[in-house]
C-alpha cells in the first residue's frame, strides 16, 4: 500500500547561519512541529531528523540532523514538511484534517441528494469555508455547525444545507 502524506508545516525561511530554518504549522495542532522528531521535506519526501524545536516569534524554528549550515538548509526554503498519514496527531472530535473532507460528496441533509464534492478549503480568519464543485460551478459555503452537519469520511459523505441565496 503506497503512504498517505499530510502536510504538516511550511517552512517559510532560514534562520540564522547554523542550519535553523522557520517553520510554520499548517496543521489543526498549531504547536504540533515542537514535539516532531522527524518529517519528511517537500515533494520528494526527503527525511530529516529534528534534533530541535523552539517557538520564535511567532514561528517554530527547527534544527535538522546533520544540516549546520545556512547553505545546507537554504534548498529547503518554501517546502512543506509531510508525515505520514499513520503518524498524524489525533484530533479533538469533530474535527478533521483538509485531506480527509476532500472528496467527500456533498448532499443535503434534508432530501439527502448528493450535489456536488468538495474540491477544496479555504482557511479565514472566522472559519474555513468548503469549496464544493457542482453542476452549476463551485459553491462556497462556511464550514459551520448551522450550515454542515454529519461528516462521515469513511462513506465519503458531507451533509452540507444550500443556500439558495449562495447558489
Amino acid at each position: 500500500m503506497k503512504d498517505k502524506w499530510v502536510k504538516i508545516g511550511y517552512i517559510a525561511n532560514t534562520h540564522g547561519i547554523r542550519g535553523e530554518v522557520k517553520a510554520e504549522a499548517v496543521s489543526a495542532i498549531p504547536d504540533r512541529l515542537l514535539h516532531l522528531k522527524h518529517a519528511y521535506a517537500g515533494e520528494e519526501k526527503q527525511p530529516v531528523e529534528i534534533v530541535s524545536a523552539k517557538e520564535h516569534k511567532g514561528m517554530t524554528l527547527l534544527r535538522f540532523a546533520g544540516f549546520d549550515t545556512i547553505n545546507q538548509v537554504l534548498p529547503f526554503k518554501g517546502r512543506y514538511l509531510y508525515v505520514p498519514e499513520t503518524e498524524t496527531a489525533v484530533l479533538p472530535e469533530d474535527s478533521w484534517y483538509h485531506y480527509q473532507l476532500k472528496g467527500l460528496t456533498a448532499i443535503d441533509p434534508e432530501t439527502r441528494e448528493a450535489f456536488g464534492t468538495v474540491s477544496d478549503i479555504l482557511e479565514t480568519y472566522a472559519n474555513d469555508v468548503l469549496a464544493i464543485d457542482t453542476e452549476k460551478g463551485e459553491l462556497l459555503i462556511p464550514f459551520v455547525h448551522a450550515l454542515v452537519g454529519r461528516v462521515d469520511p469513511e462513506a465519503g459523505t458531507i451533509e452540507v444545507r444550500r443556500l439558495e441565496m449562495l447558489e
